[in-house]
């Protein structure tokens, strides 16, 4: 029965609190662990839900993390299907949704985010969001039987959902408030680079304008946008942000704005840590930041693991991402955003084969690299010693 000894407790069975398990592990950490899942599934890649698993050449077995005897042999306690309620930091003390209460000797924090949902999309029929393998499985339904989709957010899902939905040969449109698709991480030049992608494949790009409002009628949903206009589709997807599973963390004393605030190895309070995309990490002297990408997910669970099993501190390193679009694949190392300094080290944006090297007052901040691996690999080593 849970509870009966002291455990490392990891909440959160995504990639970020399994790699923590599993890098325990490996360096020879030898205590009780219990690792607790809210969904009743065995842990399994995100990255994959908005491309491959939506396009239906990725099934449930090809994105899941670890099979059921991989994670026997960690001598792990799985908890799935399980959500935690509350915490108690100075008895450390976990409560469960079945009532249960785990005692923890350190507590790693991985519950993620969950998708926003505008207000106004609410009570409508075909509006969907995409963050759990059940709804990429009711979003591939439904896109199985459509004709036309609107996607409304400008963020990196948002394209991506767009891409997708168009090769699977729907009609697709898509409302970004913002002006220059994706400046805001991958810069003005890559971002006008991604507009005229996913135009020459067909998307319909609304940008600088937002939704105010939705209805339904029959199976078909309008949304009015900011200009007056108004779209229809068979189905809607919204992908407008996200916000930090934080709520059952109140009354623990710990710092839940914007997710968990920690330091530069993710210590949030005495025994407890944060990682993921709910861990708001500070580095030292620098300022808090909490990064939703996959890769930043799994640094931060070595780092944790490594000082808890070792007492390393790891050296810093620049956050990195991908997007896959079509048959495009973007990677970014550090910091572009719209407002840098960016110069094209090579290749050719026209060819849609380049790499953007961006700085801040002369300091490196970011490299860009789109289908140029190898030339963004060499240019990402120089951003040592900028993190």
């Amino acid at each position: 029965m849970p509870g009966t000894e002291e455990a490392l407790v990891v909440v959160g069975a995504g990639a970020a609190g399994l790699t923590a398990v599993d890098a325990l592990r490996r360096q020879g950490f030898a205590d009780p662990i219990v690792l607790v899942g809210a969904e009743s599934h065995l842990p399994y890649d995100r990255p994959p839900l908005s491309k491959g698993f939506l396009l239906g050449t990725l099934d449930r077995t090809r994105i899941t993390l670890r099979e059921p005897q991989v994670l026997a042999d960690l001598g792990i306690e799985l908890l799935l299907g399980r959500v935690a309620t509350a915490v108690d930091i100075a008895a450390r003390r976990l409560e469960l949704d079945d009532g249960s209460v785990l005692r923890y000797s350190r507590l790693i924090v991985a519950t993620g985010v969950r998708p926003a949902r505008p207000a106004f999309l609410d009570g409508h029929r075909g509006v969907h969001v995409l963050r759990t393998v059940d709804d990429a499985e009711r979003l591939a339904h439904a896109m199985s039987s459509a004709a036309s989709a609107i996607v409304i957010g400008g963020g990196l899902l948002g394209y991506e959902l767009a891409a997708s939905a168009r090769s699977a040969g729907l009609n697709v449109t898509l409302v970004d408030r913002s002006r220059v698709p994706l400046a805001h991480v991958l810069g003005p030049v890559a971002g006008g680079a991604v507009a005229q992608l996913h135009r020459e494949h067909g998307v319909v790009l609304r940008t600088g304008h937002s939704v105010r409002a939705a209805t339904t009628a029959g199976g078909t949903t309008s949304v009015s946008l900011d200009d007056d206009s108004s779209l229809s589709a068979d189905l809607v997807v919204a992908a407008v942000g996200s916000h930090p599973n934080v709520e059952w963390l109140a009354g623990s004393g710990l710092d839940t704005r914007d997710g968990v605030g920690c330091d530069h190895l993710g210590r949030a309070a005495s025994g407890v840590y944060a990682i993921g995309d709910v861990a708001r990490w500070s580095p030292p002297g620098g300022r808090g930041m909490r990064i939703e990408h996959r890769t930043n997910a799994t640094q931060q669970a070595l780092a944790i693991a490594g000082h808890i099993a070792a007492g390393t501190e790891p050296a810093p390193a620049a956050p990195y991402f991908w997007t896959d679009q079509f048959s495009e694949r973007i990677q970014v190392a550090g910091h572009i955003g719209a407002d840098a300094d960016s110069a094209i080290v090579a290749g050719d944006v026209a060819a849609r084969r380049f790499v953007i090297k961006a700085s801040r007052r002369g300091s490196p901040t970011g490299v860009l690299g789109w289908r140029m691996a190898k030339d963004f690999a060499r240019h990402r080593g120089e951003l040592v010693g900028a993190y």
